[in-house]
């Protein structure tokens, strides 16, 4: 049980960043693979490809929404599939998901109305490398070391109240755009449950092959719902394929 909430908090993390770049245009980055092979401490992980330098020099309002949806698309995949019985395996997310959108108010300032204090970061975190981190800033826990106090606390209590409407916000059109995808979803996880592990290149062909508002009940109806055997056979035609395109004709020339 605590493994298939350990998929479906990756799945969502991942697939989130894929509706949202098919269908915003999202500049946020593309899942490389997901593993629920255990190695040392870490139980999953979650490897995105990284986008161009430019992308990270300064990131606009959108692009952080976006970047806060993917980070709370885990704990929305939960909710999707199995409602409120929500787990903690999406705990580090969510911590990262709180921060950023505090972070998009008081130091970057980028909603209305403006703050006038920036403060430290909730948490302090060791900066550790498995894969690619979300954020892809050096820390999304730099501080930039505006950490004055507030003038007065009637402020820090504005800055929860809003940090809490945007993350709500953000947080409902994100388990939107998974129930639209809850077949996708489910295939998805399946799938990752038992090969633990699965390549974009798959998530992708789920997504295509399952598009939003597919009946669940197909996956469910499926001999083998863990299964993608189009998949490879589409592989293999596209091998076949390429090889054909590269080998010479040998056909005589009259």
């Amino acid at each position: 049980q605590g493994q298939c909430h350990r998929a479906t908090t990756e799945v969502g993390t991942a697939m989130t960043s894929h509706l949202l770049r098919q269908y915003e245009n999202a500049k946020v980055e593309r899942c490389d693979r997901i593993s629920i092979n255990p190695r040392g401490q870490t139980l999953s992980q979650v490897v995105f490809n990284r986008l161009d330098d430019e992308s990270y020099m300064f990131e606009r309002r959108p692009q952080l929404l976006h970047r806060l949806q993917v980070l709370l698309g885990g704990r929305a995949a939960e909710e999707v599939i199995f409602g409120r019985d929500t787990s903690r395996a999406s705990v580090n997310y969510l911590a990262d998901a709180s921060w950023l959108a505090r972070k998009i108010i008081t130091i970057w300032n980028l909603e209305n109305p403006m703050v006038i204090h920036g403060e430290p970061p909730p948490w302090r975190k060791k900066v550790k490398f498995v894969g690619p981190r979300l954020d892809f800033e050096g820390s999304l826990y730099d501080d930039y070391g505006l950490i004055e106090h507030p003038i007065n606390f009637n402020l820090d209590d504005d800055v929860a109240r809003r940090t809490e409407e945007l993350m709500r916000d953000m947080y409902g059109r994100t388990v939107a755009l998974l129930r639209r995808h809850h077949a996708a979803l489910l295939k998805t996880v399946k799938v990752l449950l038992n090969k633990k592990e699965i390549s974009g290149e798959e998530i992708d062909f789920v997504l295509n092959n399952y598009p939003q508002h597919t009946p669940t009940s197909l996956i469910l109806e499926e001999k083998d719902p863990g299964s993608l055997p189009f998949f490879r056979q589409n592989q293999e035609q596209g091998h076949e394929l390429e090889y054909s395109l590269l080998t010479p004709s040998q056909g005589k020339i009259s």
